[in-house]
């Protein structure tokens, strides 16, 4: 006996998709009672669908916040970090003995009075009489924030921001009352 040549052996092509298409039918045909397992089948190209367009949404809204702020965008987020660590200051055991001494303070980016406001504030700071307040991690931390919105608003955005008000009353009570353009023009309305 002689060894098959390799032309005398003949192996049968059979394309893969005829091959998926038979075992899905074998499988329709034995599971009839089960159309839960064929309808999971058939949804699994559009579970797939599903978790792409997710993926994709969601580095989408990720690029979209990675736009640089502005002068104005930061200098109020940063007001509003600044009275979050206050007020934080004022209710911890620790920095409420401190707090006790620190000005009221109400930030409004809006207000020409800011930046008084603002050195004055770090100064009381940068002067508080126990030098243990001076060391406290949240008052060091409160005393660079607000160092660095004063720097934002005197130097780097010194002509970007448009102040609405120059009621500096306002920053010490947390009440702003309208501008007093608006008012006069409404009372020589009334008048006329």
């Amino acid at each position: 006996m002689h060894a098959p040549l390799s032309s005398d052996i003949t192996i049968p092509y059979k394309p893969k998709q005829c091959t998926f298409l038979q075992t899905e039918v074998a499988f329709a045909r034995n599971h009839r009672g089960h159309t839960n397992n064929y309808a999971e089948m058939s949804s699994a190209p559009a579970q797939c669908f599903f978790i792409f367009f997710v993926l994709v949404f969601s580095s989408v809204v990720r690029v979209g916040k990675c736009a640089p702020p502005t002068c104005y965008s930061r200098a109020v987020q940063l007001s509003k970090e600044i009275m979050d660590v206050l007020e934080k200051t004022h209710r911890s055991p620790r920095t409420k003995e401190c707090a006790e001494i620190f000005p009221k303070m109400f930030l409004d980016v809006h207000n020409s009075c800011v930046t008084a406001k603002l050195r004055d504030f770090l100064y009381v700071l940068e002067n508080l009489p126990e030098i243990h307040c001076r060391t406290r991690p949240r008052i060091v931390f409160l005393k660079r924030k607000i160092l660095t919105l004063y720097e934002i608003i005197s130097r780097a955005c010194y002509r970007d921001l448009v102040y609405l008000t120059n009621d500096c009353e306002a920053l010490d009570t947390g009440i702003s009352y309208p501008r007093y353009a608006e008012d006069t023009l409404q009372l020589l309305e009334e008048t006329s």
